[in-house]
């Protein structure tokens, strides 16, 4: 197993990742403070860091899987960025 290539693709996940929360909340309603939109973006790295350590090297090269993986992270934290 190449571990080198799976780390590259594991933070090339994570920084996507980080790229669209942080997109997504600059959108957000003024009324989400600055400390809740990092609240989110904090809690949705630290879940995908969680989820990305427990996948196989096919597992992460998986595109479909990635942008499944992509879609619902963003999701979730859209909902808590909603609830506030």
């Amino acid at each position: 197993m190449n571990l080198a290539g799976y780390e590259i693709s594991r933070q090339e996940v994570l920084t996507d990742l980080e790229e669209q929360l942080d997109e997504m909340l600059s959108d957000a309603p003024e009324t989400v403070s600055e400390s809740t939109r990092k609240a989110i973006k904090d809690e949705a790295l630290a879940y995908a860091r969680r989820v990305l350590g427990s996948l196989s090297s096919a597992e992460l090269r998986s595109e479909t899987a990635r942008q499944r993986f992509m879609i619902t992270t963003l999701r979730d934290a859209e909902r808590r960025m909603r609830g506030f």
